[in-house]
């Protein structure tokens, strides 16, 4: 006993030591609730001393409403005494502090026997805090929930594997998939090829570099099939411990943002003649749409702008920008004006800017380079940044709370029969210790049933469904201590419900580890099983090379069985010129060294097999070395295609070598190749221009020219910018000076793992000068024509004249034959006069000094008006005229230029048509224009009149043939009808079936509703 009690003090001294500095409280009572020992915390949570405790009753300190609760768990406790099984007290209560508030306790303990007298033994914890991070994290959640599914943009969040884990309503409907189908489906279902490859690359980036990408465009296509424009954020999730877990951001479809800006686009280089048209399209973008000058002065806004920054037009249009918005130099958005200003390339940026009133608010800003200078389209997403913003703060706190708990939580939904008796839960949330405890993950639970997840677990003698289901559905909370068959883990577990239908549980792995006898088997038979199963060859051989064990898939790669192996020498397998190389690897072996190589062995029927192994070295317990194992990959297959690889390139040069066309690839900004074409075309050696930087390169290229050899690398992606890009040439300087004109065209596609530019070039010199020189001509005859123009009008006028005094004073002494003469030679000079009028008309279209002046007006009214006109004439050759026309027809044209359009036809129409024809006059509507058709069935056109018809001077000579249809003409009233029709934004065409068969001539204008 002596012996003993030096122990037993110490032990003691140790308990006292614990007690004593523990954070909770612990409590001694006899059997009728008399506290007998009360440890120092009770001051530090409840106010108390000690000794103001002992000897009184434990249960007045309790809420009243909690009393019953207390009471009934400490009567269980008592009525087990008999009971040789350990009975379990949990209590959790609000308790009387001694400043007179309650704070939330919570008890756990046991009846135990202390010399001779039963006594409670309970550890009390506060646990105030902890309820009222529980009451935050639902409060959090709720309102995280709450945000996301009213957000008016679709969010997400997707796993490492770009699967759906979570969404919002929004994002479903724009998929038109409901969120059953949703959940789960990956990325790739919803867009073709080309966006998968760019979306993929998007979130590759982010992953890699951790950096969030603000705004990704692309094109995705929901459930109907329909075609949509895409913007989406993308942000990196993490678990607590910050692992990569996925993917989560914001999705807007910006559709018809999209369709918008190419309009812009496509009607910049019209704008000089189309401003009227330009300005309505402005007015119907909601996005803010503003033009600046080279002097920073604004020269166009649509209505939107004005309505942001709270100016009307008149205030805008002439102004400075910074006489406007003082100190915008200072801002990110002026220094994206003046980067496109000065380097004309389009540039993006979202960011924050302060009004004159005070009022901040974010912006998404394209700016393009135009002519004039810049045209912005800005955008309004503060109420996006805000919802992110609230977004990451709620769901920064919620998972603050929740990742840093150490105890695994789970959050169910109770799964219920008809009898509303519990069958299955569903899991909600868990947190991230709920996966390390379980080896269970997140993305493959959440949304789905226990059983599930955990097949069998229905069938499991811990009835888990059954007892955490009533939890659920009765509200009494549980703690157990219990085996999970599926999973093979001992738990502590304790359920609570926060609400009827769902409940929560905390828990801790309390797993007896397997006995090392145990661990040991199963460690060998996993061994054993992997070498079978593996798909590489297995070789093991002993001190002296004899083999000892091979895989099944070995012996295939050597074609004999595995017993005929076993035994075998290595070197019955090594050909003769290798037995030198082998033993030095097996030297290598027994000095521990580890290789990985590539080898030929010797197979069964002669044939040599090419393989890579990654031999090790094995020694026994004593350090003596007992043989290697090796992995074995057959190569032959890798090896063969290596060898077509070598042949293709070959091939591949001797074809590029001998190509007129030149040829560059480059790679990491550098000429890795350049063909001997390229070299005659630069005037260069080969090796003067090999591995030399793009930018170099790009020093040969005519300063005024750069732009658009950069547009043509950098666009080289874009299969409709690369189709303009490639019909434009652009000039280099040789290395003796020599200035040429090359065509340019770019791809890119993997060589040797890496993204590789293949350039093609041409030289196209020799024409291009052809056509400077053709453009030069077209200018001399263009100033002919005006010239000529002018200097007939003077005589013209002169006989014009002369012949009407003559005519007008002296017709009544002239007989009928010099009048006759007279009137023919007034007739010839009205004729002359047209001419005249139509040849000054076309120098004006030629040098774009015709004036367009496009009004709002009736088409119809304008036809019949003309139709009106020229009655008499169609009267006169006898013509049936059918008028089939819209009773009005709204479009934007020029009166007098349309009238001679119209004119024109009709006129064509009467004149070369034989009498008692017929000439019918139709109107349609198609695809947002109207189109007139005047249709005659008077001489037609034969293939080649087609071809010229629409050219200048393209007159078609009847004279001389015996048809009885009107002759004269200059050969320019088509042409200038085409050039005004397609001023303003339509199209003019014919069809006829051959000479004598008729002609339909067709107009199109764009229409506008009325």
């Amino acid at each position: 006993m002596k012996k003993l009690m030096p122990k037993i003090e110490y032990y003691e001294q140790r308990f006292h030591q614990i007690v004593n500095n523990i954070l909770d409280i612990i409590v001694e009572l006899d059997v009728n609730g008399i506290f007998t020992y009360v440890s120092p915390q009770v001051y530090d949570i409840l106010g108390y001393n000690p000794d103001e405790l002992i000897g009184g009753e434990g249960l007045k300190f309790i809420h009243p409403e909690d009393l019953k609760k207390s009471m009934k768990e400490m009567g269980d406790l008592l009525k087990n005494n008999n009971n040789d099984s350990v009975k379990k007290l949990s209590i959790e209560s609000r308790v009387l502090h001694k400043k007179g508030h309650y704070i939330s306790l919570s008890a756990k303990g046991s009846l135990v026997e202390i010399e001779g007298d039963k006594k409670i033994i309970v550890v009390v914890s506060d646990v105030t805090e902890q309820l009222k991070a529980k009451q935050k994290l639902k409060e959090s959640e709720e309102k995280f929930r709450t945000i996301i599914e009213n957000a008016k943009e679709g969010y997400y969040e997707v796993d490492l594997e770009g699967n759906f884990t979570f969404f919002n309503s929004a994002l479903s409907n724009l998929l038109k998939y409901s969120p059953k189908e949703l959940m789960g489906m990956n990325f790739k279902n919803y867009m073709n090829d080309k966006n998968r490859k760019l979306t993929f690359k998007a979130f590759n980036k982010v992953y890699r570099t951790g950096v969030e990408l603000p705004a990704f465009q692309y094109e995705l296509i929901n459930k109907n099939e329909e075609n949509l424009y895409g913007e989406s954020s993308i942000y990196l999730r993490y678990d607590s411990d910050g692992e990569k877990i996925g993917f989560s951001g914001f999705i807007r479809d910006i559709s018809e943002r999209k369709k918008a800006e190419q309009k812009l686009k496509e009607s910049e280089g019209k704008y000089r003649n189309l401003s009227n048209q330009y300005e309505m399209l402005l007015e119907s973008i909601t996005d803010s749409i503003f033009a600046l000058n080279s002097d920073w002065e604004y020269i166009l806004v649509n209505k939107s702008a004005e309505n942001i920054n709270s100016l009307s037009r008149d205030e805008i249009i002439g102004k400075k920008m910074q006489d406007l918005f003082p100190g915008i130099e200072d801002t990110p958005f002026f220094k994206i004006y003046e980067s496109v200003m000065n380097t004309r390339n389009e540039e993006r940026i979202i960011e924050s800017f302060t009004h004159p009133d005070g009022e901040t608010r974010f912006y998404d800003l394209s700016v393009y380079p135009i002519h004039q200078g810049i045209l912005c389209i800005s955008r309004d997403v503060t109420e996006e940044k805000e919802i992110q913003q609230e977004l990451e703060e709620s769901e920064e706190k919620y998972r603050s709370l929740f990742n840093n708990m150490n105890a695994g939580f789970a959050f169910h939904e109770v799964i219920v029969d008809d009898e509303k008796k519990p069958i299955d839960y569903k899991y909600i949330e868990v947190n991230p210790a709920f996966e390390k405890l379980t080896g269970l993950k997140t993305e493959d639970m959440i949304g789905k049933n226990v059983s599930e997840v955990l097949p069998g677990i229905k069938d499991d003698p811990a009835d888990w469904i059954g007892k955490f289901g009533n939890v659920g559905l009765t509200g009494i909370p549980i703690s157990v201590e219990d085996y999970s068959e599926p999973i093979d883990r001992w738990y502590k577990v304790a359920g609570y419900s926060p609400k009827k239908g769902y409940f929560a549980v905390t828990f801790t792995d309390i797993t007896e580890r397997k006995k090392s006898e145990q661990n040991l088997k199963e460690s060998e038979e996993k061994y054993r099983q992997f070498i079978e199963d593996s798909l590489e060859g297995v070789w093991v051989i002993d001190e002296n090379a004899n083999t000892t064990l091979v895989n099944p898939s070995m012996s295939k790669i050597l074609g004999y069985s595995v017993e005929e192996l076993i035994g075998k020498n290595l070197f019955e397998f090594v050909p003769q010129e290798d037995i030198e190389i082998t033993n030095k690897h097996l030297e290598n072996r027994r000095n521990g060294i580890k290789e990985e190589f590539e080898k030929e062995f010797i197979q069964k029927d002669g044939k040599k097999v090419y393989t890579r192994l990654i031999s090790s070295p094995n020694f026994d317990n004593n350090g003596n070395y007992a043989g290697s194992f090796a992995f074995v990959s057959d190569i032959t297959e890798k090896k063969e295609a290596e060898q077509k690889l070598k042949e293709s390139e070959e091939k591949f040069r001797t074809i590029a070598e001998q190509s007129v066309v030149g040829l560059v690839m480059i790679q990491d900004n550098r000429l890795i190749y350049l063909n001997n074409t390229v070299s005659k075309i630069l005037g260069y050696l080969p090796e003067e221009l090999m591995n030399k930087n793009v930018l170099d390169l790009f020093k040969t290229i005519h300063p005024e020219d750069r732009t658009i050899a950069a547009n043509q690398l950098s666009n080289r992606l874009d299969k409709k910018k690369i189709d303009k890009m490639r019909k434009q040439s652009f000039r280099i300087f040789t290395k003796s000076g020599e200035i040429r004109w090359i065509k340019m065209n770019s791809n890119i596609f993997q060589f040797q793992e890496k993204d590789t530019i293949l350039v093609t070039m041409v030289d196209v010199t020799k024409e291009r000068m052809a056509e400077i020189e053709l453009q030069k001509l077209n200018e001399l005859k263009s100033e002919f024509l005006r010239r000529a123009s002018h200097e007939l009008k003077t005589p013209l006028i002169s006989i014009k004249g002369f012949t009407n005094l003559v005519l007008t004073q002296y017709g009544g002494t002239l007989d009928n034959e010099v009048i006759s003469m007279l009137e023919e030679v007034d007739r010839g000079c009205h004729r002359l006069e047209d001419i005249i009028k139509n040849l000054i008309e076309t120098t004006k279209i030629e040098s774009s000094k015709i004036d367009l002046k496009a009004t709002v007006e009736d088409l119809s009214f304008l036809i019949r008006f003309c139709l009106n006109e020229l009655r008499g004439l169609a009267k006169s050759r006898n013509h049936a005229i059918h008028v089939k026309i819209d009773k009005k027809i709204i479009t934007k044209f020029n009166k007098e230029q349309m009238y001679e359009v119209i004119t024109n036809l009709l006129s064509n129409a009467i004149k070369y048509t034989p009498p008692t024809g017929e000439i019918t006059i139709e109107s349609e509507i198609k695809d947002q224009n109207v189109i007139i058709s005047i249709k005659d069935n008077g001489i037609g056109f034969t293939d080649k009149e087609k071809e010229i018809v629409f050219k200048q001077f393209g007159k078609i000579e009847r004279y001389g043939q015996g048809l009885d249809i009107g002759i004269d003409g200059s050969g320019l009233g088509l042409y200038l009808s085409k050039k005004i029709v397609e001023l303003h934004g339509g199209n003019i065409w014919m069809e006829s079936e051959g000479k004598n068969k008729g002609s339909i001539f067709y107009i199109s204008l764009p229409l506008i509703e009325n």
